[in-house]
């Protein structure tokens, strides 16, 4: 064999190596762009809703407790949709947000303030806002750190309530201060609770249910004529930033700017002003 002859092979081992290389490169940039565009941080309750054909399901995650419940829910129940959308029946919140392309935006705002359960992540058929890294650590944490799975159907509960449009078909209507009540008996954080950091809101726009469902105490809540762009929550001490109610507050707000040193005329610890970046 020649010296040219050995050469060919080398060149092609070497091709073929840096085409794995770039390859390889390329797959860990991509899984990483995904990674970062994480809705959970795995180590935190965490809600998504699930959209189905006549039903959806509502799934949620308590670290702190080791539970996982499934809210089952009747697709023909009316709500009042979110983004000024009026009243329509769930299951046909997504179809009616993908309109103006906010599709899974508008259903979980729309389950959010139905339930009054922060709600973070969405699926509808093939479609979701779930990294890769989100389905993963949903897996492992189901499957080898879940102590409790709870089921409830909300159409068997004194939440829902039956009734009927004019054409004579049958739809549900929801009883918000029974759901309230089911809502937080099953995930009032008793870790957020022990803190006792009481919050005032401005601008509610349903936020205040889910709010006291998870255990903060809110103590007023009010509105101002001249709304920010900015949602800013506001604390009274720096050490606060790192409570866990904070923290939880960060992720129901992403958006959120944490500032320190409360607005006049509010004597709690924290302070949530929801700008227009919310609303």
């Amino acid at each position: 064999m020649t010296y040219k002859q050995r050469l060919k092979p080398s060149r092609l081992k070497l091709g073929l190596g840096f085409i794995y290389f770039v390859a390889g490169l390329l797959l860990f940039g991509w899984l990483w762009r995904q990674a970062l565009q994480s809705q959970w941080h795995g180590n935190d309750d965490f809600s998504w809703v699930e959209q189905g054909r006549d039903s959806l399901t509502v799934k949620t995650l308590i670290p702190e407790y080791s539970r996982l419940i499934f809210w089952k829910i009747p697709g023909n129940t009316l709500v009042n949709t979110s983004h000024g959308y009026s009243t329509y029946q769930w299951k046909n919140v997504f179809t009616l947000g993908q309109i103006e392309g906010q599709g899974g935006r508008v259903l979980i705002r729309t389950s959010q303030e139905t339930l009054g359960l922060a709600v973070a992540g969405w699926q509808a058929g093939g479609k979701t806002n779930l990294s890769w890294w989100d389905k993963l650590k949903w897996w492992y944490l189901t499957k080898f750190k879940t102590k409790q799975v709870i089921t409830i159907d909300l159409g068997e509960t004194p939440a829902w309530r039956a009734g009927s449009l004019s054409d004579g078909s049958r739809v549900w209507q929801v009883v918000e201060y029974q759901l309230d009540q089911l809502v937080n008996q099953e995930t009032f954080s008793q870790a957020i609770a022990a803190e006792s950091l009481s919050v005032s809101l401005v601008n509610d726009r349903y936020l205040s249910r889910v709010i006291r469902n998870h255990g903060i105490e809110l103590v007023s809540v009010g509105s101002q004529e001249a709304v920010p762009e900015q949602t800013t929550i506001w604390v009274k001490e720096t050490a606060q930033k790192d409570s866990l109610t904070v923290s939880w507050l960060k992720r129901l707000l992403p958006q959120a700017e944490v500032e320190v040193g409360a607005p006049e005329d509010y004597w709690s610890a924290i302070v949530i002003v929801l700008g227009k970046d919310y609303n």
